[in-house]
């Protein structure tokens, strides 16, 4: 690999995506190609060819010119991420999107490990939206297995029912008695489970 981007002369060892993949180019160089920037003067004015074969056989050819609003754009999108990089700053989190990485993250807890938040307002304001959300989803349960009965007596033992926009769908799953543990079994392990952290809200009642 050179020791110098091929196309922009970034050296090599401050570019990550040089470094990891070894590649020619830095990493904003191999960017701007993909989405059609100019990496050298030569391409400024040029305008782009895209290919592509309709049902997989049929060659179609369209010219786009490149749009410099978003190549802006771009850019600077991919100088912040580099820059967020560079100082070794974590984007913030989507929790609606991240909350199952975020609880993979903190998996773990410090045995022994108190702490006092009276103070924090955020944390009392999420303990209470989780309080009422948990609420609000165990009340909603409650109402579901209530209809869920009462549809159950209208089907009987039927199998399946329908009407003309809904249908039901009820069979029976059988029963199983489980593993047996042979003599060849003994000693090893069955049922595994990974380790996970029990997590509980509860809200103090106010004393009368």
């Amino acid at each position: 690999m050179d020791d110098k981007c091929g196309i922009c002369g970034t050296p090599s060892k401050d570019d990550l995506f040089s470094a990891v993949t070894r590649e020619p180019v830095c990493s904003l160089c191999k960017i701007n190609y993909i989405g059609g920037l100019p990496t050298t003067p030569e391409r400024i004015s040029d305008a782009r060819l895209e290919l592509a074969l309709v049902g997989g056989n049929t060659l179609k050819i369209t010219r786009r010119n490149r749009d410099d609003a978003v190549g802006r754009v771009i850019l600077r999108k991919v100088a912040e991420f580099w820059a967020m990089v560079h100082d070794d700053r974590p984007p913030p989190p989507d929790f609606t999107r991240d909350a199952k990485l975020i609880a993979a993250l903190y998996n773990r807890s410090n045995p022994g490990e108190v702490i006092d938040m009276t103070g924090d307002s955020k944390a009392n304001e999420l303990v209470f939206y989780y309080a009422s959300t948990q609420e609000s989803i165990a009340v909603m349960q409650r109402e579901i297995d209530k209809y869920k009965a009462q549809l159950l007596e209208i089907i009987g033992t039927a199998e399946k029912a329908f009407a003309e926009h809904w249908s039901i769908s009820a069979k029976e799953v059988a029963g199983s008695e489980g593993k047996i543990v042979t003599q060849d079994m003994v000693g090893t392990y069955i049922n595994q489970r990974k380790g996970y952290r029990r997590f509980a809200v509860t809200i103090k009642k106010e004393e009368k």
